[in-house]
């Protein structure tokens, strides 16, 4: 559809005439009627898709936490700034900075920012905050939407339970914590029916748990185990992502410092994820579990585990010094990720990693540390020839440059190998309660994949 024809509306009107004659009579008298009925047509672009109007508690309050999702119908990206919502009551209007809604893309309009915090926002969906309720605040007991273009044009409209302003009766009322929403989005027959009862998925996170005393390790696989129910259809048509939360400011709670990354999305709800927990962090992780309805993204649900102590893995370190540091470079610099054409990449690698693993290995019994040139150097390298079986010497005249953050990773070892490994305190409520940690470590999960897709994981070592 061209650019200049979304968005808008052609009136049109029918004209009906009828007439009847008496052939009997010599004037040929009778009747005769003229009807006009006028018609609205809208073409594709802002539709009004879902509205939560009934708060339940898991979600925020009454007038701050309520929502309107208007959806872009076109294949082009759309401007909703200076549009008006409106309820029976007033009107409110989107701000000259509002992102454009993407094609086929959503926009959310609540009136606080608190709103996004009780759900799982994808990325891509535009968020609109009003700073005051929708209109007066959406009525539980019926109410008006109206949408508006700039100009003041009404581009959609709808009614539910009580109010009869646009159809009567209106669209059905909706329980607590549900939505009411078009099904498939977008969907418009100008029918109170376009709109149905709509409920977000239920989850339950079952490993790892509540309880905040669980303790993983580096490059151990563990089972993440959950239960997700779908209201609305098959249970398997939910999706499932995954997520890990780094503590980064180490405060034993999840706060905006923190870091959040993907382990997993777009799963299919098969109830157990088994992930390999990657190294190079020290401190407190959470795990959080988005179930996702299949009818639209906002149709969702989240929980996040206790929280679950990661430490560095002393035991391991004095097993296999090697892995535990290509994991923490990997982790501190990802961009050292070797391509295997790439042998310059790999064997400065290979040099950053013996030269760490030397020094620290000598550390421990040289009151002087020997410093080593980790910033440039010159390496002789020895090339075999396979075919005649001759040694010889090839100078190499460019230095081998090593990123900055690689000449951090000596101190941060030798620091984390020579301090005694002590799990931060809880926080204590009372002066005279002193908090306690189960000392007990569980035991590894077995790793399913085959011995030739992974390396065997070493024993997990009791608590010392």
């Amino acid at each position: 559809m061209p650019t200049t024809l979304q968005n808008k509306i052609c009136n049109f009107d029918t004209e009906y005439k009828g007439s009847q004659t008496r052939h009997d009579y010599p004037l040929m008298d009778g009747y005769n009627d003229t009807e006009t009925v006028s018609h609205k047509i809208f073409s594709w672009g802002f539709r009004i898709n879902k509205i939560y109007y009934d708060v339940d508690p898991a979600h925020g309050i009454e007038g701050d936490n309520e929502w309107v999702e208007v959806y872009n119908q076109t294949d082009t990206a759309l401007d909703i700034s200076g549009w008006e919502i409106c309820d029976n009551n007033s009107c409110d209007t989107t701000g000259a900075d509002t992102p454009l809604i993407p094609a086929k893309g959503y926009g959310v309009i609540t009136n606080a920012n608190s709103t996004w915090s009780f759900w799982d926002i994808p990325s891509d969906v535009v968020k609109i905050e009003l700073g005051e309720d929708i209109g007066n605040g959406l009525s539980n007991s019926g109410d008006e939407l109206i949408l508006k273009r700039p100009d003041g044009v009404v581009m959609d409209e709808m009614n539910w339970q009580n109010d009869i302003s646009v159809w009567n009766p209106g669209s059905v009322d909706v329980p607590e914590g549900h939505m009411l929403g078009r099904e498939p989005n977008g969907y418009d027959t100008n029918q109170p029916s376009d709109f149905i009862d709509l409920a977000p998925p239920t989850v339950l996170l079952i490993n790892p748990n509540q309880s905040g005393n669980q303790t993983w390790y580096w490059t151990y696989i563990y089972n993440i185990l959950w239960n997700a129910t779908n209201p609305n259809g098959p249970d398997s048509d939910i999706k499932i992502n995954l997520y890990w939360i780094k503590d980064i400011d180490q405060s034993q709670t999840i706060t905006p410092a923190d870091e959040t990354l993907p382990i997993a999305t777009d799963l299919s709800n098969s109830g157990t994820y088994s992930w390999t927990l990657p190294g190079g962090f020290l401190g407190y992780i959470w795990v959080k579990i988005v179930a996702v309805g299949p009818e639209n993204p906002m149709l969702n649900a989240h929980m996040i585990s206790g929280k679950v102590w990661d430490p560095f893995p002393t035991e391991m370190w004095s097993i296999d010094r090697e892995m535990v540091m290509e994991s923490i470079i990997e982790m501190m610099n990802p961009d050292i990720a070797v391509d295997e054409e790439d042998t310059t990449e790999e064997n400065i690698t290979e040099d950053v990693t013996a030269n760490i693993l030397e020094d620290t290995s000598s550390s421990s019994s040289d009151s002087t540390p020997a410093t080593t040139d980790m910033e440039t150097s010159t390496d002789t390298e020895i090339l075999a020839d396979e075919t005649v079986g001759e040694i010889e010497t090839v100078e190499d005249a460019s230095p081998i440059i090593v990123p900055e953050v690689v000449t951090e990773i000596l101190e941060v070892v030798e620091t984390l190998v020579s301090t005694e490994l002590i799990e931060p305190q809880q926080p204590v409520v009372e002066e005279t309660a002193a908090s306690t940690e189960i000392s007990s470590e569980p035991q590894p999960e077995p790793d399913t994949s085959s011995a030739d897709s992974a390396p065997s994981v070493p024993v997990e070592p009791t608590a010392s």
